[in-house]
Formats: structure tokens, C-alpha cells, sequence
């Protein structure tokens, strides 16, 4: 899963960096869909599950400049239903500023965020 952002300068926690929770808020939601995707996919399944993050870890490697565009990526790697464990990572420009590990896990039907991707 690859997203590109900008933060604005409303998402500085100091002049010209950002603020490290909007940083592991992107993290978390990019791994959030990673999960929820690769699932959807090992189940064969036409919309993706409800899944909610169980564990996460951010890891800040140095500040992440605003004023530029944000490269995010994140990937399973490990899967066994209804658990998603994720890689990602947030580079500004060619340097990784953050990381992240995390596992994502399908919520049963009465759960509130089963139907979140609906």
C-alpha cells in the first residue's frame, strides 16, 4: 500500500517539522488498510473487513520536515486470519523519517468498526 501527502504548516509541532502524532496517525491508518486489504484478498472476498489495530509501534528515526510531499508505504508481512502483521514507513523526500510495526485484526460482526469500509 503506497500513499503520497503534504502536511501544511497547521501540522508543525515546531518551526518547519511535523508534529510527531499526525505522523504515526498516517501510519496507522495506512497500516490499518494494509491489513484490511490483504485480508479481503486471502479471503476472496469483494469489500475489504472491519479491522481495527490491536498493537503499534512508531519508531521516529528524525523530525519529518513539512513543506514537502511525504512518501508512505506499508506491507503484510505476516498474515494468518483474522491477524495482519504490517511494515511501514514515512520518507520526506528520500529520507525515511519513521517507521512503524503493527498488527491489524478482523473485528467480528458486533464489533462497532465491522462495518467501517462499507
Amino acid at each position: 500500500m503506497v500513499a503520497s501527502w503534504v502536511p501544511e504548516p497547521h501540522h508543525a509541532a515546531f518551526s518547519g517539522f511535523a508534529s510527531g502524532g499526525i505522523v504515526s496517525v498516517l501510519l496507522d491508518c495506512l497500516g490499518n488498510w494494509t491489513g484490511a486489504y490483504t485480508l479481503m484478498n486471502s479471503r476472496k472476498v469483494p469489500s475489504p473487513p472491519g479491522t481495527v489495530t490491536a498493537e503499534y509501534t512508531v519508531r521516529f528515526h528524525r523530525p519529518t520536515p513539512i513543506g514537502m510531499t511525504w512518501s508512505l508505504r506499508a506491507w503484510p508481512t505476516k498474515s494468518a486470519d483474522p491477524k495482519v502483521w504490517v511494515e511501514g514507513e514515512v520518507k520526506a523526500g528520500e529520507v525515511k523519517t519513521a517507521s512503524m510495526s503493527g498488527l491489524f485484526v478482523a473485528v467480528p460482526e458486533d464489533h462497532p468498526a465491522f462495518h467501517r469500509w462499507q
